[in-house]
């Protein structure tokens, strides 16, 4: 009894602790639902200010660009995944952009859909693609993985019925068992060196006529999983080469050994414009899986004289990056934050990766690079299709820096960042 009196007053405190608590108090992880006017659902987490696809309604457009931001009451939240069964059994998608940051695909996320396109956004950073994710995707008649996917999951394109060819990144270290499976349709794969693993039955009745591998006969006889085709020659070193009528269409596709050079075919008449060359211009040694395509230059009629303009403000030469991941994208944010063109880049002390082509088709000529993080991979083709000459080292005082010279020079090499350049 005296233990009872004792609880009473205790209990009372409690009560009158919860009573004067704020009910308008937001817990941390509080998530909200939200629908765009596509018809795609989103969840938005409230701890990180990201967001996931999560579904959608049934008035969902047939082609979908998912957007790299949604805005709810007045909060912005990045998308980075794609959820589990998103688009699941949706026949009336047939197309979708998937943006940069998106880093991981779930779980039958697009699985027995009307998928017949989809397109990563530049600068892609997606790094897996899940068990089951585009399973039974009959209509799905190709795809490019991202250079920066690293897995394929299990069951992830099994019976995708139209696909007939597949080249995998350089990226990519393993695909799950039964991935490519009864993909009825499928005839050349292109697997690189970086492979470690192939899953039970990944080829499994696929009619496999070429298997393309850019390392050596003793790198495949180490891949382990049990699932690598059989029955099959395998070209050893070899790579698949294809070359575009910068129009969308193939003018020639061919397997080309480690080291060795692709020939250009013949390029057709094009009303109005004059054929320019190739790009990239050099096909040369090579030693990946490449995709050339087509220059054109437009038969204008030169128009009138004008009056000369007046001269335009100084042009921004410099801009600095300093995030762990530097893309396509992140490069022309900063430059198109700076409202001008820009010849040299400024990575900072945070960055320990650069994606492929993360230069391509800028100005920059000049990267200081200031962080100590850089090491071979992390700027595997970091370099293709860009106008990059020169790499300075500034990571610290001068015999750290010349340290540092020695070892960047060994990493950004035209094999390992796809052209050459001097590092001082």
């Amino acid at each position: 009894m005296i233990a009872k009196k004792r609880l009473l007053p205790i209990l009372i405190a409690m009560l009158m602790v919860f009573a004067l608590m704020p009910l308008s108090a937001e817990p941390a992880y509080a998530a909200w639902s939200m629908t765009d006017n596509n018809g795609v659902t989103y969840m938005l987490y409230n701890n990180n200010k990201q967001a996931t696809v999560s579904g959608h309604t049934d008035n969902l457009s047939s082609t979908i660009q998912i957007p790299s931001s949604v805005t709810y009451n007045s909060t912005q939240f990045e998308v980075t995944s794609i959820g589990n069964g998103a688009f699941s059994s949706c026949n009336s998608l047939t197309s979708i952009t998937i943006p940069a940051n998106v880093t991981s695909i779930g779980e039958y996320a697009f699985s027995a859909s009307g998928l017949k396109s989809i397109e990563f956004a530049s600068g892609s950073v997606l790094q897996s693609i899940g068990n089951s994710t585009f399973k039974g995707c009959a209509s799905l008649e190709t795809i490019t993985f991202p250079e920066s996917v690293t897995s394929i999951g299990e069951f992830a394109f099994s019976d995708c019925a139209s696909l007939e060819t597949i080249t995998f990144p350089e990226s990519v270290t393993s695909i799950g068992k039964y991935a490519f499976s009864s993909c009825t349709k499928l005839k050349t794969i292109t697997i690189p060196e970086s492979v470690t693993f192939i899953g039970l039955s990944a080829f499994a009745q696929a009619p496999l006529t070429t298997v393309n591998f850019g390392g050596t006969e003793e790198q495949w006889a180490a891949i382990t999983g049990d699932g690598k085709p059989i029955n099959v020659p395998v070209n050893y070193g070899a790579f698949t080469v294809t070359f575009l009528d910068g129009q969308g269409n193939t003018l020639k596709t061919e397997t080309v050994k480690k080291g060795e050079d692709a020939t250009a075919p013949d390029v057709p008449a094009r009303e109005g414009y004059t054929f320019n060359g190739w790009d990239p211009a050099d096909f040369s040694n090579i030693t990946a899986d490449l995709t050339i395509t087509a220059k054109w230059k437009e038969n204008i009629t030169p128009p009138d004289p004008q009056p000369e303009p007046q001269p335009a403000a100084p042009a921004v030469t410099e801009v600095t990056i300093n995030k762990a991941t530097v893309s396509a994208a992140a490069v022309r944010q900063a430059i198109q934050a700076m409202g001008s063109s820009a010849d040299t880049v400024i990575l900072g002390k945070k960055v320990k990766r650069i994606t492929a082509k993360a230069f391509a088709g800028t100005d920059v000529k000049t990267l200081i690079v200031k962080s100590k993080k850089l090491k071979k991979k992390a700027v595997k083709g970091s370099l293709k299709g860009s106008s990059v000459t020169t790499v300075r080292v500034k990571v610290g005082k001068t015999k750290l820096n010349k340290k540092y010279v020695k070892k960047y020079k060994k990493i950004f090499t035209k094999k390992n960042a796809g052209r050459k350049v001097k590092v001082r």
